[in-house]
Formats: structure tokens, sequence, C-alpha cells
């Protein structure tokens, strides 16, 4: 289930609503979307819970479309440089890239892995204080992938 990478790996922030973009994520979030392989469109449905202290934020949840349902377990941290590290821990993601690294914006953060031949680029973006953006995008020499969410804070 490859947008499930895209959930399970990132957000992003809008303007200075706070200190830190994750900071500003902490909380539950319920969202829908769409999903998008080889010209298929398939509804999805997420919630998450993310939780965040000043080294590591944790994004715990779970996706649904019609077809099937998967668990999402994400770590991102903040390294001494300013640069971001994102482990996948959903054991599912056997394809997908494990490890991701990323900056963390004024008001963003963006993601990238590779894998094999595959390419991951995972950005987030908080648009009020309640209402957060994704965008996920899955790429090989052959397969695009793309995944967009909205998500609203519970």
């Amino acid at each position: 289930m490859r947008y499930l990478l895209a959930i399970g790996l990132t957000m992003v922030a809008h303007g200075a609503m706070a200190q830190d973009v994750l900071t500003d994520l902490a909380g539950s979030w319920a969202g829908s979307g769409t999903y998008l392989d080889r010209n298929i469109e398939e509804d999805i449905r997420c919630r998450i819970n993310v939780t965040s202290n000043d080294s590591t934020t944790n994004i715990a949840g779970v996706c649904a479309s019609a077809r099937r349902n998967e668990d999402i377990e994400l770590s991102i941290l903040r390294n001494d440089d300013g640069t971001l590290t994102a482990q996948q821990e959903n054991e599912n993601s056997i394809r997908r890239p494990l490890v991701m690294d990323g900056v963390l914006g004024r008001d963003s953060i963006e993601l990238s892995g590779r894998r094999g031949a595959e390419e991951t680029r995972l950005t987030l973006q908080l648009i009020d204080p309640d209402t957060l953006a994704m965008i996920s995008v899955i790429s090989s020499a052959n397969r695009t992938q793309s995944t967009t969410l909205q998500f609203d804070r519970r």
C-alpha cells in the first residue's frame, strides 16, 4: 500500500504560527484524499496522532480505502546540523524507503529518499492551525504514484 508511505512519512506547516513546524503538528488529525496509480484513482481516509519534543516527532495511525487498511508508524529525528531524518517503522513498507532525509523550513518540511529504483518525495503544509495538506510522490522509471490528502485537527 504505497500511499501509506506518504502518510507515514511527514507533514509541513505554513507561516510563523509557532516556534517550529514539527511542534505545530502535535495532536490528532483525520483526513481524506486520493491515491493515483496507473490512472486508477482511489479514495482514502486516514487518522494519525502526532507527538513531538525537541528531538523527535512521531506519527502513528491508520489509513483505509475500500480495498485495504494499513498501520503507519514514522519517526522524524532532528539532527544536530538542522537537517531531518525520517525512519519508517511500518514493516509492511519493505519495498519503500525506510529512511528519508530532509530539511525543516520556516514553513515546511520536505523529505525525500531512495531505495533501489524508487524515489519518494513528501511535502506537508499547515494551511492554518487546524488544516494540514500533504502531497506524496513515489516514482520509478516506469511508474508514478501520488497521494494528496487534507487533514483536519480533531
